[in-house]
């Protein structure tokens, strides 16, 4: 309802004893921006689902605690406790979103390994990325670079 008052929203997940919550995984949210909001793009960045998962494992307690004992959509409880369970989620979740914005033009899917990754996405968003590959730097020093 307040999408309006954001440019971008990025990582949108959360999970902790109490709360676990993963809109980019659940469709009636996905589907409730694009019917109301549908000059929103959605960019979805992928990565080896193997080398996912293998990250996922180091993120605190994700894997080996959070994710197995929360509710998240496509990951059972009980489940993402093996990097092959996380892995196994990972790809089922390029695949949901492959599937249900295959009809729209307002996404797209990039691989963080392809080089071309911040032309596509320059592209698609219309706007620059000088920033892109320079790491913990200001926007000022990557815009005046």
């Amino acid at each position: 309802a307040r999408l309006g008052e954001f440019d971008v929203i990025n990582e949108m997940s959360a999970v902790r004893d109490d709360r676990s919550l993963w809109p980019q995984t659940d469709w009636g949210v996905l589907q409730a921006i694009q019917t109301h909001h549908p000059e929103v793009k959605f960019i979805l960045t992928m990565r080896d689902p193997v080398a996912t998962a293998s990250s996922m494992m180091r993120w605190n307690t994700l894997g080996k605690r959070r994710l197995p004992l929360a509710d998240v959509p496509g990951l059972p409880r009980g489940f993402g406790r093996t990097e092959a369970e996380l892995a196994q989620w990972v790809a089922a979740h390029y695949a949901f979103c492959t599937h249900v914005f295959a009809a729209h033009e307002n996404f797209m899917s990039y691989d963080i390994e392809d080089p071309a990754a911040p032309d596509l996405i320059s592209d698609y968003l219309g706007i620059a990325l000088p920033w892109w590959g320079k790491s913990n730097i200001g926007k000022q020093v990557a815009e005046a670079e």
